[in-house]
């Protein structure tokens, strides 16, 4: 995890090896996850799937108390014949039941609408369903909610709920009047801050204005790169999903007093995330780019490669070939233009070059246009102009 703040340290474990233990008497064990993305296009559901039950196991969940999704639990909407509506279905009902026999609560946010498209809902419908009845609890827009009577305040903020981040703090401001409070314990949100943006827009929320109203954390999701800022913890997604997400995979887990803030957070690392890697094969014969891939082999089936390559090179032309020797992994391209070289010859033609005209180098620029003026004194009357 990339913390921008060095005095947030988080522990690291490998969830091969991580074993969470029990909160101290009257704290609560977290476990956080985000951008799940179920249905997702190009990492099967059934592979999301397996993560999810890896991170949840029964043993995990006897030691938890609360599991906190931060939105895109789906990645798009689902027919509900469809084969991954079916798994999510499944899960969903064994989650509610495990749910009930560990006394885990649940709470889910809607993420970006296009994502979710409100179908985290289902999760409700299953808990009643299976007549499971577990505490599972499902927010949308902006919402502030206790945990249990005198427990820790939630606060609420689902994705777009509106365009300008300037609308959707008075509307906070305004909730939290309404109930009293000037500050609440958590917050769990689905969006961007500042610090994730290279430029401010109007959609990113404040920093600064989240810390002073919330003390402890807030957990955002979104953005799958897991970060941590002040006050602020980004779970990241819990699979890669795409190419350039090399960084490491997982969750958030920590421990809180109502004392003491938190007591231990760690970020445990999902090992067995999606391979999506790209190999530069630029200029590489056919047999040096099979080689290349040859030499990765040894990750998983499914495992995702983008061979970085130019027209000109012979595995571009013998792609389907390339392909055909791996079926087992999903091999695409990236495609670059090959850099020409300028022959040498004195008939280049000049590239004009753009200057800004200012004050301080108006005389420098336009004296040179009046070479031709022979006449001192038309001269004087000249430079005394450019010097005004």
């Amino acid at each position: 995890m990339k913390s921008t703040n060095s005095e947030h340290k988080l522990k690291f474990a490998n969830l091969n090896k991580w074993t969470p233990v029990a909160a101290p008497s009257g704290c609560l064990n977290f476990l956080c996850i985000s951008d799940v993305h179920m249905g997702h296009g190009r990492v099967p559901t059934r592979k999301v799937i397996e993560t999810c039950d890896a991170i949840m196991t029964d043993e995990v969940m006897e030691v938890v108390d609360v599991v906190i999704v931060s939105g895109d639990l789906f990645d798009k909407r689902l027919a509900h014949d469809s084969d991954d509506a079916l798994l999510i279905s499944d899960w969903m009902d064994r989650k509610s039941r495990q749910a009930k026999r560990k006394s885990v609560i649940w709470l889910i946010l809607e993420g970006t609408p296009s994502h979710d498209n409100r179908q985290s809902r289902w999760f409700l419908h299953s808990n009643k369903s299976t007549q499971s009845n577990a505490d599972i609890r499902y927010y949308e827009n902006i919402v502030i909610d206790e945990l249990f009577p005198g427990g820790p305040t939630f606060l609420f903020i689902q994705d777009e709920v509106n365009h300008d981040a300037n609308k959707t703090w008075k509307q906070v401001v305004s909730l939290m009047k309404e109930k009293g409070l000037d500050k609440v314990d958590f917050a769990v949100m689905h969006g961007m801050f500042t610090f994730q943006e290279p430029v401010r827009s109007i959609a990113t929320h404040l920093e600064e204005r989240y810390e002073g109203i919330v003390r402890d954390r807030i957990i955002i999701g979104h953005h799958h790169h897991p970060e941590a800022n002040g006050k602020i913890r980004v779970p990241g997604s819990v699979e890669r999903l795409r190419h350039n997400e090399e960084h490491d995979k997982g969750f958030y887990f920590f421990t809180w007093s109502p004392t003491e803030s938190v007591l231990e957070e760690t970020f445990v690392v999902n090992t067995a995330a999606t391979t999506w890697m790209t190999l530069d094969v630029v200029g590489k014969s056919y047999a040096e780019t099979v080689g290349a891939i040859n030499k990765v082999a040894k990750h998983p089936d499914g495992s995702h490669f983008r061979l970085k390559l130019s027209r000109e090179d012979e595995a571009y032309a013998a792609l389907s070939r390339v392909k055909n020797l791996f079926p087992h992994f999903n091999i695409s391209t990236k495609v670059i233009e090959v850099e020409e070289r300028a022959e040498t010859t004195d008939n280049l033609i000049d590239t004009p070059v753009m200057t800004s005209i200012r004050e301080d180098n108006l005389k420098e620029l336009m004296l040179p246009r009046f070479s031709d003026v022979t006449d001192e004194e038309v001269m004087k009357i000249i430079e005394m102009e450019l010097a005004a």
